[in-house]
């Protein structure tokens, strides 16, 4: 025997069957066994006969009168469907605390129980044994889980919860349905039941699996909490692939699922499902996935919204609070093709601070920073709404000045000379006072041969100023000329 296998079926840890389950087993394998001799065995467990008889007075044995007493359930129910059904209810007794979810496990396999009923009265009429063989179905799921519990934790699983059985088998040399088949076997099922999970899998298509595959599809609709549309939509076109359930049949199908879980629902205390009806739940999934999409919209805009703050903070000078050097080559070759086709005039100027180097040199660069950062509030406050500053690097600044003549650039440039003249800048024990020297460059209806010919010429104009006893502004059109301070 595999040596996972045997540490399994050797693992006192793993639940068996509760002694009225076992007793019924018995029976089961005799064919000579009596309907007293299975209410005898049934009467022994009060919780199993109240649960027998709650059963027969729900709609799913839809019995015309109250039936009071384990007997008269006895009389409703039969021989062979009593067997079956006492069975099943006594194996969702089947409980342990190690960790594993038996709640969960038992509901998923009771939903699968029930629909492999629905779909095998509709396939082969095995309906009875149809539902034990579901709720029995991943058994070994318990197997594995309980005797190794971490590496079964560890496996991957899909967007429901359920692991493969190929990692299964990968990981232990055996997939649930081996195991599962094995336990059967030790708890003295049918020969029949046992072979049939043993020959079961999932990713094999034929005649004899394609019902409980269906039926686990069904059973995932009716007790995830997440459902997919996609799933629903899946689900359906199996079924009338696999077994010509058409939409109709599948929607009935799926109504008496629901009527059947509910009434199960009640007798074993099971959390009660979001929904009422097949549309209902088809519902829910839709505006799922339009929450999710409407969520991931949500996201999106978050995420361009913190790409557009990190993008303008790094066109930003942190220092100066002006755009920076890469602003300026990113921004201002658009603004004077634009000037360019709509023949607006426009101008630039460079602003650089006179002296710099002396303040760092006699008052550090703490005294630099607090220079740069106050001529950078200066320029903001009396920069135009639709003209943009720029430091440019160091102690020099970029304005860029649209739509304007000649004499009003002039003005603009004029107007940030004076308020540099006029900041007094505390710092430490002293006020500083500082001037800057301007160079203009002007060109009429945006008549220029390129951004960086206006910006020599502006540059240019500046180490005029520089050399004209600085604090001033030196303009000149981008045309033939000499360079004119400005009064």
């Amino acid at each position: 025997m595999h040596d996972c296998l045997n540490k399994v079926l050797n693992n006192a840890a793993v639940p068996s069957p509760p002694t009225v389950a076992a007793e019924i087993l018995d029976l089961v394998a005799q064919s000579e066994s009596t309907i007293d001799q299975i209410t005898q065995v049934i009467s022994s467990d009060p919780n199993l006969s109240g649960r027998l008889i709650a059963y027969c007075n729900s709609p799913i044995v839809g019995c015309k009168r109250t039936i009071g007493s384990l007997p008269q359930a006895v009389v409703v129910l039969g021989l062979r469907k009593l067997r079956l059904i006492a069975l099943s209810f006594s194996l969702l007794e089947t409980k342990d605390e190690n960790g594993f979810d038996y709640e969960q496990f038992w509901r998923r396999s009771l939903a699968t129980a029930i629909a492999s009923q629905l779909v095998g009265e509709r396939s082969n009429g095995s309906s009875q044994e149809s539902f034990l063989q579901g709720l029995v179905l991943n058994v070994g799921q318990i197997g594995l889980a309980n005797t190794f519990s971490k590496l079964y934790s560890d496996l991957d699983t899909d967007e429901n919860g359920t692991v493969c059985t190929v990692d299964e088998s990968e990981m232990f040399g055996i997939h649930r349905y081996g195991v599962g088949a094995e336990m059967l076997q030790k708890w003295h099922f049918p020969e029949h039941m046992v072979d049939a999970v043993g020959q079961y899998d999932p990713l094999i298509l034929n005649h004899r699996t394609k019902p409980f595959q269906l039926a686990e599809r069904l059973a995932l609709l009716l007790t995830s909490d997440n459902i997919a549309v996609h799933q629903i939509d899946e689900t359906k076109r199996v079924a009338e692939a696999w077994l010509g359930i058409d939409s109709i049949a599948f929607a009935e199908i799926f109504e008496q699922m629901l009527e059947h879980w509910k009434s199960f629902e009640k007798l074993f205390q099971f959390d009660s499902i979001p929904f009422d009806s097949l549309g209902e739940m088809e519902s829910i999934a839709k505006q799922r996935l339009i929450d999710m999409a409407m969520g991931m919209d949500s996201e999106v805009e978050v995420l361009r919204q913190e790409y557009q703050d990190l993008k303008r903070s790094s066109l930003v000078d942190v220092l100066t609070r002006l755009k920076n050097r890469e602003a300026y080559e990113f921004e201002v070759p658009g603004v004077v093709d634009y000037h360019r086709r709509q023949k607006k005039s426009f101008g630039i100027l460079v602003i650089d601070i006179d002296h710099f180097k002396s303040i760092n040199d006699t008052y550090g660069h703490a005294g630099g920073d607090a220079v740069l950062k106050a001529v950078g509030e200066c320029l903001i406050q009396n920069c135009r709404k639709y003209d943009t500053v720029y430091r440019y690097g160091g102690e020099e600044f970029v304005a860029m000045i649209v739509d304007c003549v000649q004499f009003s650039t002039e003005r603009i440039a004029d107007r940030f000379r004076a308020a540099i003249e006029a900041l007094r800048i505390p710092f430490e024990s002293e006020m500083l006072k500082i001037t800057a020297s301007i160079g203009i460059c002007w060109t009429e209806h945006g008549e220029t041969e390129s951004l960086d010919k206006l910006f020599q010429i502006a540059d240019s104009n500046l180490y005029h100023a520089k050399h004209s006893g600085r604090n001033c502004c030196v303009v000149r059109p981008e045309s033939p000329g000499v360079s004119i301070p400005v009064s």
